[in-house]
């Protein structure tokens, strides 16, 4: 996409992988943990290593959906993903990204859970 005249002035300024990791970690902690307030009032069991645990496995639960149904079975596979600049099938093809970016969900996940955890700590 970047690479064609029209839409590579339309695509968003490529960001590095840091930033990129930065901005998952703050949105899924803020996610995390107004979920976890909300569970917490409900059911009140939450103490750092329920929520730690708890939030891990549901980052590593979608860490995992993403990678096995939205990359490798569907986009890989969809015809509608297709860019008229890159209309070869092969160049969705190779799963290495897909599986680049699972890999750095893992410890992104788990940065997320400690920080969830304290949080859910903090507010009592």
């Amino acid at each position: 996409v970047y690479q064609d005249e029209t839409l590579g002035k339309l695509a968003p300024k490529k960001s590095s992988v840091s930033v990129t990791i930065l901005s998952n970690v703050m949105l899924f902690t803020v996610v995390f943990s107004v979920l976890g307030y909300v569970l917490k009032g409900l059911l009140g069991l939450f103490d750092f290593k329920t929520a730690f645990l708890y939030f891990f496995i549901l980052g590593e639960g979608l860490n995992l959906f993403d990678l096995i149904i939205i990359d490798l079975l569907w986009w890989r596979n969809s015809e509608r993903i297709r860019f008229s600049c890159v209309p070869e099938k092969e160049a969705y093809q190779n799963p290495k990204k897909h599986v680049d970016s699972f890999m750095r969900g893992i410890p992104t996940f788990a940065l997320v859970a400690v920080l969830t955890g304290l949080i859910i700590m903090l507010i009592g």
